[in-house]
This record gives C-alpha cells, sequence and structure tokens, in this order.
C-alpha cells in the first residue's frame, strides 16, 4: 500500500498503460480464441471456392461440385457467411448448366437469389448477376417467357441502380433481344436493339465498334423479318464503322464483310457477294491471331458461295484447305469435321459424284460413332443425305432403311423432336409414292400430319404434309378428302400470308378436285381467285 501511495503521477501513468495494455491482450485472446473456427471456416471457403473454379474452368464438373459442396458447408457462422454461400449457391447453379442439368441450375439460382435479397434487398446490384445466369438457363431449356421475364427484372434493377444509360443495360438489351428473336417477337426485338444502340452511341460515340456489332444484330433482325434493304444498310455501316475504328485488315472487318456477303446471297446478289467473301478469306489467312475455326469458316462460306453460283468444282480445294486445318487443330475425329465433311458430300451430289457423297457421308458418320450421342444431331444430318443420295441413286430399299434408322434416333431422344420425326414421316411417304405405292404413302402422310399437330397444327409444315396428303386422295379416287384436305390446306396457307403462288397451287388443286366433283361453278370461282393471285404476284 505504501508503495502504491508513493507512485508518482508519470509512475501511476504507465500503470495504467500496462494495465490497458494487459487488459487489451487478454481480450484480444478470448478474442481470437473464440473466433479461430471462423476464421478457419472462412479461410476453407476461399480455399475451396478457388478449387471449384479451376476445375470448373478445366470442364472436370464433378469435382468443381465436390469442392463447391465443401466451400457450401464452410460458409457458416462468420461475418459475411451469408454473402459467401450466395456466391458459392450461384457457383454450383453454373456448374450444372454447362452439365446441362437446368432444373438445379434453376434451383441453385433462386436460392442464391433468396439469400441476396434478404442481405441486399430487392433492388440491389447484388442480384444482377444470378438473375442473367437464370435467364440464360431458362433459354437454354427453352422456357422463353420466363427467360424474358428475367432478363426485364435484371433489367429494371440495371436502370434503377445503375442508369439507364449504364452499359450493362445495353448488353442485356441486346441479350433479351436475342429472346424475343428466338421466339419472333420481332417488334419487341427491334424496340429493345434500338434502345440497346441508344445507349451505346451515348457511352462510346457513333462510330464507335460497339456500336457496329449491335448494329450487326439489328440486321440480322432484319433480314429474318424480309427487310434486306434495311439489313444491307447497317451491315455497310457497320463495316465502314469498323474499318475505320479498328483497320481494314481486322478480323472485325473479315467478320463485316461476310455478314453483308451473306446478305447479298440472300438477296440473290451472288456476283457482289464473291469479292466480299474474297476479302474476307485474304484477311483470316493473313491474320497471326486467327483461330482454326474463323479460318475454316472463312473458306467455307466461299466455298458455299461458288455452290449456289453452280459451280461447286470450285469448292472442292477450299473444302480440302478447311479440313487439313480442322484435323491439325482438333485431330481426325471432331464435330467440326463431321460439318465440313457434310458440306463435301453436298458438294459431291452437286456434282453428281454419288458415291463420292456416300464414302464422305459414311466417314462422316465413322466419326460421330466414336464422339457418341452428343454427335446425334450431326448424325441425323448425315443420315439425312445419305436417305437422299440413295434416292439420286434410285436405291430405294436402302433410302427406306436409313430413313427408318433415323426416326428409331429420333424416337430414342429424352425429348422427342416431333417436327423433325413428322418431315421424316413425310419423306418416307414421297418414297413410297415414287415407287407408286400410295396406300402406304398416305399412311405415313396421315402419321406426319397428327406428330406435326402436336407441334403446330397450323405451320407451314402442316400445309405441306396436308397438300401432299390431299394430292395421294386425289390419285387414289378419294376426291371427298381430297376435297376437305385441301380446304384445310388454303386455310392454313391464307392465315400464314405465304407466297401468293404456293396459295395459287394449292388452290388450282382444289379447283380440279371440285371438277371431278362436278361442282363446275365452285371451281370456276376457285380458278378465278388463284388467276387474281398469280396476276397479282407477276405486277
Amino acid at each position: 500500500m505504501r508503495a502504491l501511495k508513493n507512485r508518482s503521477h508519470s509512475d501511476s501513468n504507465q500503470f495504467f498503460t500496462k494495465l490497458l495494455a494487459f487488459a487489451f491482450l487478454a481480450t484480444l485472446c478470448i478474442w481470437v480464441a473464440q473466433n479461430a473456427p471462423a476464421l478457419a471456416d472462412k479461410n476453407a471457403w476461399e480455399q475451396h471456392l478457388d478449387a471449384g473454379s479451376q476445375a470448373y474452368k478445366k470442364g472436370q464438373y464433378s469435382a468443381a461440385l465436390e469442392s463447391f459442396n465443401e466451400a457450401l458447408k464452410d460458409a457458416e457462422n462468420y461475418a459475411d457467411s451469408e454473402k459467401d454461400r450466395a456466391t458459392t449457391l450461384n457457383d454450383i447453379g453454373l456448374v450444372y448448366d454447362a452439365m446441362a442439368a437446368r432444373a438445379q441450375a434453376q434451383k441453385y439460382y433462386q436460392d442464391c437469389l433468396s439469400l441476396r435479397k434478404k442481405v441486399f434487398g430487392d433492388q440491389s446490384e447484388q442480384l444482377i448477376a444470378p438473375l442473367n445466369n437464370l435467364a440464360v438457363s431458362y433459354v437454354e431449356d427453352k422456357e422463353y417467357d420466363k427467360a424474358i421475364a428475367t432478363f426485364q427484372q435484371a433489367n429494371e434493377i440495371i436502370a434503377k441502380v445503375k442508369g439507364a444509360d449504364d452499359p450493362l443495360l445495353s448488353v442485356n438489351l441486346n441479350r433479351l433481344a436475342a429472346v424475343y428473336q428466338t421466339t419472333k417477337r420481332y417488334p419487341q426485338a427491334v424496340d429493345a436493339l434500338k434502345q440497346s444502340l441508344d445507349i451505346a452511341k451515348k457511352k462510346f460515340g457513333e462510330r464507335s465498334p460497339g456500336v457496329a456489332v449491335i448494329q450487326n444484330n439489328l440486321a440480322v433482325l432484319y433480314r429474318r423479318m424480309g427487310k434486306a434493304e434495311d439489313a444491307e444498310a447497317l451491315y455497310k455501316d457497320s463495316l465502314d464503322i469498323r474499318e475505320k475504328s479498328l483497320g481494314e485488315d481486322s478480323l472485325e472487318v473479315a467478320s463485316s464483310l461476310n455478314s453483308l456477303a451473306r446478305s447479298y446471297r440472300e438477296q440473290g446478289k451472288f456476283e457482289e457477294a464473291e469479292p466480299l467473301l474474297k476479302r474476307s478469306l485474304d484477311i483470316v489467312r493473313k491474320a497471326p491471331d486467327a483461330t482454326p475455326q474463323q479460318k475454316a469458316a472463312a473458306l467455307k462460306n466461299l466455298a458455299l458461295l461458288y455452290r449456289e453460283l453452280g459451280t461447286p468444282e470450285k469448292s472442292k480445294p477450299l473444302y480440302e484447305e478447311a479440313l487439313k486445318i480442322q484435323q491439325d487443330a482438333y485431330g481426325e475425329n471432331n464435330d467440326a469435321i463431321v460439318d465440313t465433311l457434310l458440306a463435301v458430300g453436298q458438294m459431291d451430289q452437286e456434282l453428281s459424284d454419288y458415291k463420292g457423297a456416300q464414302t464422305v457421308y459414311n466417314q462422316a458418320l465413322s466419326i460421330c460413332d466414336k464422339l457418341g450421342s452428343r454427335s446425334d444431331s450431326l448424325r441425323l444430318a448425315i443420315l439425312d443425305r445419305l436417305e437422299d443420295t440413295s434416292r439420286q441413286s434410285d436405291d430405294m430399299a436402302q433410302a427406306i432403311a436409313i430413313n427408318d434408322q433415323q426416326r428409331k434416333l429420333i424416337e430414342s431422344a429424352s425429348v422427342v423432336d416431333n417436327k423433325l420425326l413428322a418431315k421424316k414421316l413425310n419423306d418416307m411417304a414421297l418414297l413410297y409414292k415414287e415407287q407408286g405405292k400410295l396406300e402406304t404413302a398416305e399412311d405415313f402422310l396421315k402419321k406426319a400430319v397428327d406428330i406435326q399437330s402436336k407441334s403446330n397444327a397450323e405451320s407451314s409444315e402442316s400445309g405441306v404434309y396436308l397438300n401432299n396428303l390431299a394430292r395421294i386422295y386425289a390419285e387414289r379416287g378419294k376426291l371427298e378428302e381430297a376435297k376437305t384436305t385441301y380446304q384445310r390446306v388454303i386455310d392454313i396457307r391464307t392465315k400464314l400470308g405465304v407466297d401468293p403462288m404456293e396459295l395459287a397451287a394449292a388452290m388450282r388443286h382444289y379447283a380440279s378436285v371440285l371438277r371431278d366433283l362436278h361442282d363446275t361453278a365452285e371451281a370456276d370461282k376457285v380458278d378465278r381467285n388463284a388467276s387474281k393471285l398469280e396476276e397479282s404476284n407477276n405486277e
């Protein structure tokens, strides 16, 4: 006690400071002891998340899921653990999407969204990425209405949080426009792309490369809407932007040249397309950073043009060069090589070299055998060409056998493509018709019409199959059935607004059946209407 009383003021301060220091160290030790597990969990989460990300990038999806699920267990009982759990949930969704397991992916994106809304609120920037991922997953799942609604929700948040002129909104509007285009909601797609274009021009300038990208997308849309002149103008302007901003020998310029050439080809301006595709190929050949895919595509585009010009012999060396590039880059067994072989076989058919075509198609099928079920869509395309080659060679038995093989493959899929199945049934009917087996042809056409109706009973395909069925009825003397079926064809084609000449042709056949039924007055009326359509088409 005496010693303490005799301490100086300075001594007392030193004692107090030491006491505070001791108290702080004691508290720190207690805090570290209490929070050591939490720190360990956070570190473990980061390690597992990094391991999962690395595995995902390498395409090792099972390993990625294992690491991400461990990370999910780690993200507990520390500050911001809910934020980390949300990040992990989003990443697991990405893995499932890469595995084409859409339902699981969507569940994880939705769980991520729920957690981020809880942590950040309903209008947070943190919701944008999982919303976009969810929307893309819906697109892959062909849940287009859900995708549109989800993109719209993301866009509303972007506009509110980042601003109506934010570049991310421009990007997302492009994504939304792509879904509108897929579902043939063309006016909405045009509006979205125009809004995206306005943002890009404001943020980056009227003649920026980003503007050229969006204009190209709008041009594609105009092409599909039949607005060839509008598309051509946009392609030309995009080409000019890229030449001036990126240089005349850039790969982006090569892409624009190809797009403009495609527009010309679709308008039948093949001669105007040729110099563009030659220049595009020249740029790609010289570009040190051109990928094997870009080189092969440029060669194949020019080869296709020569086939369209009726000079398939000029295509052969181009296809051979493309194949060599692909084989050197990917090996002998690759989807891209199968696609090129398919084009080579079609070229051989155009040269009437049916045996050569069959050899090429069989070579492509042998690659598909090695690739497995992931090449089924290519296998179907090859078998379709083999069927056609067999028909051209008058080997109907072989053509029928190949058609049977295709339909079995289509029907064995987890989700049956009814539209494609209906087409193959129609093809089979025509094969039997060529052999004069009209009763069998009729049976296959009835099946084609029935199955097509499951996809769309009033589609252009339905009109084709019904028209073929009506002709079979007429040839077999089933005039009442032919009459009723032609009426359906005319009704469908009228509603769809098809080429007037297609509608007029169906009306002429219908009139012929009416005359066979001795209904001359009605037949004359139908013929007059058909004549009006033909005359208006020739004006």
